[in-house]
């Protein structure tokens, strides 16, 4: 991640160094290892149903927090991204070849993953991580752009989903190109770091 000035200056100005985020990024990058979980959370174990008449206390404490400073957004991309990628990886698995008229044909059968995977491939170059994902594929020799106008996907799909690429299916998804800004990709991460 690269960090502007206007980072750094906002950082200092919160006490934080920058060894501290490279700490905190490292966590991303190599998550420690999971947790044994004893089981589901449920209302009032884990979780703490709040009760209508909750509702302007919360308020008072969110506006105080707000007035400080300490609430600017909130970006929500909390967990693993699979869910993200089930229809994609579904319609991969079970149309082969993954190519953009055998996906017309699966979802005129009316495979709803197969519709989904149509849309997607018809579309990738619009997504935030098409740079990240091209880049990746050609330091494999690959052509994604090529690929994706000739209709061809498993390879596109492989390198976005699949530890070959850039394995966003196994990635947390406050780290995986979400949002264009002046140009540029940035993650959930970044965005709420600015």
């Amino acid at each position: 991640m690269k960090l502007q000035q206007s980072d750094r200056v906002d950082l200092g100005r919160r006490g934080i160094s920058q060894a501290e985020v490279a700490r905190q990024l490292r966590f991303f990058a190599r998550p420690p290892a999971w947790v044994t979980l004893d089981g589901p959370c449920t209302a009032g174990d884990g979780i703490t149903q709040v009760g209508v008449g909750d509702a302007a206390r919360f308020t008072r404490t969110f506006e105080a927090a707000r007035l400080m400073g300490r609430c600017a957004k909130f970006v929500p991309a909390s967990g693993v991204a699979s869910r993200m990628f089930t229809a994609l990886i579904s319609a991969r698995d079970r149309v082969n070849p993954m190519t953009r008229d055998a996906l017309v044909l699966a979802a005129d059968a009316g495979d709803a993953d197969a519709r989904q995977a149509l849309v997607f491939g018809e579309n990738i170059q619009r997504f935030a991580f098409f740079p990240s994902l091209a880049s990746a594929m050609a330091d494999a020799g690959l052509d994604a752009t090529t690929l994706a106008a000739s209709g061809s996907y498993a390879q596109l799909v492989e390198y976005l989903v699949d530890g070959v690429g850039l394995g966003y299916a196994a990635r947390p998804k406050g780290l995986l190109d979400f949002h264009v800004t002046a140009g540029e990709s940035r993650t959930p991460l970044e965005e709420h770091l600015i």
